[in-house]
């Protein structure tokens, strides 16, 4: 019993003693990592005492790293732009667009890319899927004309897609083209319910079509020549407010105005912007505005620079022409003006296209079967001159006159002023230089001591014109010679009466170019 407890007690004292020195272990290794620790922690101190002030500054901290939930509810808008590569493609997703941004202006702006307007493109369901289509390449599958009628949108391969038809070329594209598009552009699925089953612009949009039991979309195109352009320029991201801003500046117009301006820009198409890694672009479109660069009085101040009062828009009106062939040169309109005499047209203007306010302003001389103040009266005249042989006539929207000269016309002397420093014409008519079935408006004009002759002037059609005359000169004259000897003046053919071609600022005469009759 004695030798079993003394050798009980011996194992006992070995296992504390092993478990006490287990013990002693651990607290000696804590005691010295804790040791290490206080060290570096004075190093670190010591260097940064050393350190620079902003490198101690710019020393990141570690971040705390986010729960599964934090990490699945985290939010697009927390992620970061490369700016740089954003705007790359962001130009890219613009250029794609251009048909949509292009078709969506024309719409708006009532077809007149000189009416400065700004525009806010709401991204329906309806509008994303459209900019999706015209984002498409068309594969051509389906290739015919289609038109609009009782029934709806249907195929009619007979019919006119032409300026006065009614109907529309229509191009397939593919469908999973179109789901790409929606998934790069706006992060969401194509809704083909969206698509609308007729077009919402009449010169180029994307439509859904059925034909039995399979249905596509379809690019359309009217087919007609609008001399328009878009064009993206230059482009920025930033970051405002927690959001991402693109801005491109964009040229929308006719094309002569671009060719003649490289890289101009007169519009800015603003988006905003969510990151995505899904999209090829790395980012989708949440909302898209346009709005024309400068602003309202910067417009304004514009026209008053130019001193036009809108004396030479007949009545401020706008006009639609008949156009038969334009020429860059004006001499080659002459076997064209011929034609129309010999099918009994007279008196058809050749309309330079820069005087206007919607035509192309890179110079062309139009060979026109009239200008008309109504889409109707054009319409009438449009049927006389196809039927007179010209079938590749059509009606063109011309939009306001912009030139500086106009015709005045006087009756007689009784509207003549004479004064020191120049002379003014009381209520004289005035329209456009061109023969129209709108009515003359009356205005007062001043004709300067400075005003000229003009060099292009056809002084032989001034009567009793001498050398060394100015306007002023000439017009005194002639009224002086009124008042002493009628006779004469009378024989000469009325001087100061007929109709007057001259070049204005404002109401005020700075040249005069020719003289003629009514006829």
């Amino acid at each position: 019993m004695k030798s079993k407890s003394f050798i009980t007690f011996i194992i006992c004292i070995v296992i504390c003693g092993i478990l006490a020195g287990c013990g002693q272990g651990k607290a000696e290794d804590a005691t010295d990592k804790a040791a290490e620790t206080a060290d570096e922690e004075k190093q670190e101190e010591a260097s940064s005492a050393d350190a620079d002030p902003e490198e101690k500054k710019e020393k990141p901290k570690k971040k705390a790293k986010p729960s599964k939930k934090e990490e699945s509810g985290r939010e697009s808008d927390d992620k970061e732009f490369d700016t740089e590569a954003a705007e790359k493609s962001l130009k890219k997703m613009s250029d794609d667009l251009s048909n949509f941004l292009w078709a969506s202006m024309m719409k708006e702006s009532a077809y007149s890319p000189m009416e400065a307007r700004d525009i806010e493109l709401k991204l329906t369901d309806e509008e994303k899927i459209r900019a999706a289509v015209l984002a498409s390449d068309t594969d051509g599958v389906i290739d015919s004309t289609f038109v609009l009628g009782m029934g709806g949108f249907s195929e009619d391969k007979e019919a006119d897609p032409g300026p006065d038809g009614d109907g529309f070329h229509g191009m397939s594209v593919s469908d999973k083209d179109v789901e790409e598009n929606c998934l790069n552009l706006f992060g969401t699925k194509a809704d083909w319910g969206e698509l609308p089953p007729g077009p919402m612009c009449d010169l180029y949009d994307a439509v859904l079509y059925r034909k039995e039991n399979d249905s596509c979309a379809l690019i359309i195109d009217k087919e007609v020549e609008t001399e328009t352009d878009l064009k993206n320029q230059e482009c920025t991201v930033t970051k405002e407010d927690g959001r991402y801003i693109g801005k491109v500046n964009m040229f929308w117009g006719y094309w002569g105005e671009l060719e003649q301006k490289p890289g101009y820009s007169n519009y800015v198409a603003t988006y905003t912007l969510e990151p995505n890694d899904e999209s090829k672009y790395g980012m989708v479109v949440t909302s898209i505005s346009i709005s024309e660069k400068g602003t309202d009085s910067d417009r304004q101040s514009g026209i008053e620079s130019t001193g036009n009062t809108g004396l030479s828009g007949a009545a401020d009106g706008t006009f639609y022409g008949v156009f038969i062939k334009a020429f860059k040169n004006e001499n080659d309109c002459d076997k064209t003006l011929s034609d129309l005499e010999e099918a009994g047209f007279i008196n058809c203007p050749v309309v330079y296209t820069p005087d206007f306010e919607e035509l192309n302003p890179e110079p062309y001389y139009v060979v026109t079967a009239g200008l008309y103040t109504t889409k109707q009266a054009a319409n009438e005249a449009l049927a006389e001159a196809k039927a007179g042989g010209f079938t590749d006539a059509y009606v063109k929207y011309a939009g306001s006159y912009t030139g500086d000269t106009i015709w005045y016309y006087m009756y007689g002397t009784d509207g003549i002023e004479i004064l020191k420093d120049g002379i003014i014409l009381h209520d004289v008519e005035v329209t456009i230089p061109y023969r129209t079935d709108g009515d003359p408006m009356k205005t007062d004009l001043f004709v300067s001591e400075d005003a000229v002759f003009d060099k292009k002037a056809d002084t032989a059609s001034f009567a009793d014109y001498r050398k060394g005359d100015t306007p002023c000169k000439w017009i005194v004259r002639n009224y002086n010679l009124m008042n002493d000897d009628y006779d004469e003046y009378m024989s000469k053919g009325q001087i100061l009466s007929g109709v007057f071609e001259v070049s204005v600022d404002g109401d005020i005469v700075k040249s005069y170019i020719q003289s003629f009759w009514w006829d």
